[in-house]
Formats: C-alpha cells, structure tokens, sequence
C-alpha cells in the first residue's frame, strides 16, 4: 500500500475514494500511455489498457516507451514504466484490440465507468461512442495531432 503522504498533493483535486474507481484506456501510445501514468501518478489504482499493438521504434519519440522496448506487446512495457515510476502493482493489461463487433469486448466496456478512447482510427472512436452513449459510463475521447490536441467528454 502506497503511503498517504505520496498523494496529500491531490487531495484537493479528488475525492480519495473515487481513485480506486475502474478506469479503461484503449490504446497504449501516445495518449493512452502518457494518460495512465497521469493518472497513476494522480493515485488511481484500478486502470486497465487495452492495446493490441507492439512497441516500434519510432514510437520512443513520442510515446512513454524506449527504442529498447520494441518488439514488446505495448500493454506489457507500458505496465513496466507504470510500476517502475509509480510503485503500484499494475495489471499488465489487456493485448488485443477493441473488436466492436465482438459482444464481450462492448460487455464488458460498459463494466467501466470511465472509458478512455485513446485510439488512432476515427472508426473505432465512432463505433466506441455508439457502444457508449446509452450507458452509465463516462466517456472520454482524446485526440492529437502534431500541433492539436482536443479532448472531448460525454456522459
């Protein structure tokens, strides 16, 4: 268990008991990844990242990875950096790809009250929001591009 003192910083931003609530990412780059060690960081202990890509080399410019870590599922390195800047003990996640015609993966989607798109395609963000938009879940849509960053939320 990680001492309170760690967090006494973020107590005036959350309430501690919602750190703990369930959080899905999908997509371990750029957004996905810098957005679960913020939110590691922040205190939040119960994330999963969905991601079925592998670390390429060019992805060490830009997202939390090292030219070393290619060739490894995304998920499985991202959950090392998490634990070795964060001391909380992660899941490794979830090395597949969101599959909107696959039942279980939309099931389980809305088990989440937050989901994070962090996602490349604007298909499958449409097919997220259309799995999403009648359900309890908060979700929440990043995007970038070079220069633009946009974050688009909905409840």
């Amino acid at each position: 268990m990680i001492e309170e003192n760690v967090h006494m910083r973020q107590k005036g931003i959350i309430d501690a008991a919602k750190l703990h609530m369930p959080i899905l990412i999908i997509g371990a780059g750029s957004i996905g990844g810098w957005t679960a060690l913020a939110l590691s960081k922040l205190g939040c202990s119960n994330i999963t990242v969905m991601d079925g890509d592998t670390v390429e080399e060019h992805n060490a410019g830009s997202q939390i990875f090292k030219v070393s870590d290619a060739g490894e599922q995304k998920v499985h390195a991202l959950a090392d950096k998490l634990s070795l800047l964060t001391e909380l003990p992660l899941e490794r996640g979830i090395p597949v790809h969101w599959d909107a015609k696959n039942e279980e993966h939309n099931q389980s989607l809305k088990e989440y009250p937050i989901v994070i798109a962090a996602v490349d395609n604007i298909t499958v963000r449409a097919q997220l929001f259309e799995v999403l938009k009648n359900s309890d879940s908060l979700y929440i849509d990043a995007r970038m591009a070079g220069n633009a960053l946009e974050i688009y939320t909905v409840r």
